[in-house]
């Protein structure tokens, strides 16, 4: 019966893409507004060796389906509990650093917890949605990088995150560079978040909107937990936690209808009867020494 009833959440999508129909801070620039989403599709395409998103991939970021808006929900809730204890430590005001800054959701989250908070991202989209999302918060600074590609910044930021997965879209032959320019740009005791794919889960299904294809890719560069810690210990980060996130398969989270308390809820339960294993992601945060 809830099947029946509930509109399909593709359909939605597309109908807030075209009737404009929506409104996060004006997230979608005036210029995208109407335009055929099928002719949009059949031209939007993705680079075989890479993540590339376009306007109706951020659209589904942001107006998520149930299962990927539980992941969202999950690993915030992981990050809290972690930026919590990282600004006890901070007199002056500090500032953090989202690669990957997508929708701005991670700086636009960490601004009003009391940073400055700086974003990352190489794709123009993304940036064009930060910046009219950002527009008026005098402590959201949107930037166009690619740290693979850019000069090493020293001592600059108290927290770096990567989240949702974002780390997976780095080749493997990009994971040293990556890990080193944010070692290299942390403060002293400054902390680096990120989440990552368990793509040994049993439930695993990533993103909704990732083509089989992309997650082939995702699956090629994402590293072992085993791995990760070897790399991170390696260019000097101490492990505080690694938390196992997400331990039921998409199906669950679509059909039950829950409010975001009892989404976390239920994973605290699992967490403690369930191996790491069943856990679709896991939120790793590390410290500089």
């Amino acid at each position: 019966m809830l099947r029946t009833l509930r509109m399909n959440h593709e359909d939605i999508v597309n109908s807030l893409f075209e009737t404009n129909d929506y409104d996060h801070n004006n997230f979608m620039p005036e210029s995208t507004s109407k335009f055929n989403i099928d002719q949009y599709n059949k031209n939007q395409s993705f680079h075989k060796k890479d993540i590339s998103y376009g306007w109706i991939n951020y659209l589904k970021y942001e107006y998520p389906n149930r299962a990927d808006n539980a992941k969202k929900i999950l690993e915030k809730n992981s990050v809290s509990s972690f930026i919590n204890a990282i600004k006890v430590h901070n007199n002056a005001k500090p500032v953090s650093l989202d690669i990957g800054c997508a929708t701005c959701r991670y700086p636009l989250w960490l601004s009003n917890m009391g940073f400055h908070a700086v974003g990352y991202d190489i794709n123009d989209t993304a940036l064009e949605i930060c910046q009219q999302v950002a527009k008026n918060n005098p402590n959201i600074e949107i930037k166009k990088k690619n740290i693979l590609e850019s000069d090493f910044v020293v001592d600059q930021f108290s927290l770096v995150t990567c989240m949702m997965g974002t780390f997976n879209h780095i080749s493997r032959n990009g994971h040293n560079r990556f890990v080193e320019w944010i070692y290299k740009s942390l403060k002293k005791d400054g902390s680096f978040i990120f989440s990552t794919w368990n793509i040994k889960g049993i439930f695993t299904n990533y993103l909704y909107f990732y083509s089989s294809e992309e997650k082939e890719y995702i699956k090629e560069n994402t590293l072992s937990l085993n791995e990760l810690s070897n790399l991170l210990e390696k260019h000097g980060f101490k492990i505080n936690n690694i938390e196992p996130i997400c331990f039921f398969p998409d199906q669950c989270y679509e059909e039950w209808v829950l409010s975001e308390s009892k989404i976390i809820e239920i994973d605290v339960i699992a967490k403690s009867l369930l191996d790491r294993k069943n856990s679709q992601m896991s939120v790793i945060h590390v410290v500089k020494q």
